[in-house]
C-alpha cells in the first residue's frame, strides 16, 4: 500500500483552499452592483441569494453521507466543477431565472464541499502522531481569512476595469485548484469500506451516522453550542452596517470595518487556547463579560466600537474551539456525514434567525436588538457549557 505524505497533502489542500476562496470572493465587495448592472432588481437579488441557502439545506447532509461512502476527493472536485459552471453562467446570462438556477448550483457546490478532503485530512491527522489537529484547523482558518481579504480586494479593483469579466479570473483560480488537487492530493482509505451508492446503503449510512450522534450526549451539546453561535454571527453579519448607520457613522468607514472584522477572525485563529478553560470557569469574568454589549448603547464611538470588536473577537474564538472539539469527537467512518449534518442545522438556525431579525427590526431599534441577541446568546452558551461539563464528568 502506498504511504501517504500527510504534510504534502496538507500543503496541497491549503493551496487549493486559498485558490478556491479567492475565486468565489472576487465579486464579494461588488456583487450587488454587478447584478444590478445586469438589470436584476434588488428584490430579485434577494430571491436569487435565497436559492443558495435552499440548496445548502436540501443537500449538505446527503452530500456528507455520499462523501463517507464514496470518494471525498471526487466529491470535492465535483463541487468545484459546479462552481465553474456558476461563474460561466454569471458571465453569459442576464436572465433572472437562469441566475437563480446558477445560485442554486452555488449552494449545491458548497453543500458538496462540506466534509470532503478537509474531513479526509482530519482523519489522516487524527491517525498520525506527527501533527496536531488544532494547529491544522487554526492554519486553515487563517489562510481562508487572508484569501477572503485578498480576493475581495482584487475583485473590487478589477471590477472597475473588467466588469463581469472578473469571473474569468474565478474560473482560472478554480481550475488551478482542481488540477492541483487531482494531480497531487493523495486520498486515504481510512473510511472507504464500500463504494456502492445504492439507496439501501445510503439510508443505512444515514441511520448509522445518526446513531453515533444519538449515543453521544457530548456531541449533541456541542452541536447546540455551535447552533447558538450561528444566532450570534447571523445577527452580526446582518445588522452591523445598520448598527453603524444608527450610530450615524459615515458609510465611508464601512469597508474599513469589513477589513477589521476579517482581521479579528484571523487573529482569533492564532490565540493560545490553553487558558480559555480557566476563564470560562470563572463566574466573575463570565458575568462581567456577558454585559459588555450594554456598552453598545453608548453614543461614543470610543466606547461602543471597542466593546463590539471585543465581543466579535470572543465569538470567533468560541467558534474555533467548537470546531476543534467537534472534529475530535467524530469517528472516521461517519465524519463527513456528521460535519454536514451540523452544517445543515446551522443553516436552518441562520435562516430562522434572519426571519426573527427581520420581524423584530420593524419595531425595535437596531442597537437594542443587537444587545438583546448578543446577551441572550452569551448566557445561553454558558448555561449549555455548564451542562456539557457536567455530562463530561459523569462519562469520564
Amino acid at each position: 500500500m502506498t504511504t501517504i505524505n500527510i504534510r504534502k497533502n496538507i500543503n496541497i489542500y491549503l493551496i487549493a483552499s486559498a485558490l478556491i476562496t479567492i475565486s468565489y470572493s472576487l465579486p464579494h465587495s461588488i456583487l450587488t452592483v454587478l447584478l444590478l448592472s445586469k438589470g436584476i432588481s434588488l428584490s430579485q437579488i434577494l430571491v436569487i441569494q435565497s436559492a443558495y441557502s435552499l440548496a445548502m439545506i436540501l443537500f449538505e447532509f446527503p452530500s456528507g453521507v455520499v462523501a463517507d461512502m464514496y470518494s471525498k476527493k471526487n466529491v470535492y472536485i465535483l463541487s468545484k466543477l459546479l462552481l465553474i459552471i456558476l461563474y460561466i453562467v454569471v458571465i453569459c446570462s442576464d436572465n433572472f431565472l437562469i441566475l437563480y438556477f446558477a445560485w442554486f448550483l452555488y449552494g449545491l457546490a458548497s453543500a458538496l464541499d462540506s466534509g470532503t478532503i478537509d474531513a479526509d485530512l482530519y482523519n489522516q491527522i487524527k491517525c498520525s502522531n506527527e501533527f496536531e489537529l488544532s494547529n491544522f484547523i487554526a492554519v486553515d482558518g487563517r489562510i481562508s481569512t487572508v484569501s477572503l481579504l485578498v480576493g475581495s480586494t482584487i475583485g473590487g479593483l478589477c471590477y472597475l476595469y473588467f466588469g463581469t469579466g472578473i469571473y474569468f479570473l474565478s474560473v482560472i483560480f478554480c481550475s488551478l485548484a482542481i488540477g492541483i488537487t487531482q494531480l497531487f492530493y493523495k486520498e486515504s482509505n481510512i473510511q472507504k469500506k464500500e463504494k456502492n451508492l445504492r439507496f439501501d446503503n445510503f439510508t443505512k449510512h444515514v441511520v448509522k451516522s445518526l446513531e453515533e450522534l444519538k449515543n453521544s450526549k457530548i456531541m449533541q451539546i456541542v452541536i447546540i453550542l455551535d447552533f447558538l453561535t450561528q444566532i450570534f454571527f447571523q445577527t452580526h453579519f446582518q445588522l452591523w452596517q445598520a448598527f453603524l448607520i444608527e450610530k450615524e457613522m459615515s458609510s465611508n468607514f464601512f469597508s474599513l470595518f469589513y477589513v477589521v472584522f476579517q482581521l479579528i477572525a484571523l487573529v482569533s485563529y492564532s490565540i493560545d487556547l490553553s487558558n480559555a478553560k480557566n476563564l470560562v470557569n470563572s463566574n466573575l469574568y463570565i458575568t462581567l463579560f456577558g454585559f459588555v454589549p450594554l456598552f453598545f448603547l453608548s453614543n461614543s464611538e470610543y466606547i461602543y466600537i471597542p466593546a463590539y470588536i471585543m465581543f466579535i473577537f470572543l465569538f470567533y474564538i468560541i467558534q474555533f474551539i467548537l470546531k476543534k472539539y467537534y472534529t475530535h469527537l467524530l469517528s472516521t467512518n461517519n465524519i463527513s456525514s456528521l460535519i454536514s449534518f451540523k452544517g445543515t442545522l446551522n443553516r436552518i438556525g441562520s435562516m430562522i434567525t434572519l426571519f426573527l431579525l427581520s420581524f423584530f427590526a420593524n419595531f425595535i431599534p437596531v442597537t437594542n436588538l443587537i444587545v438583546f441577541s448578543f446577551v441572550f446568546v452569551f448566557f445561553s452558551l454558558i448555561i449549555v457549557y455548564k451542562l456539557l461539563i457536567r455530562i463530561h464528568k459523569t462519562q469520564y
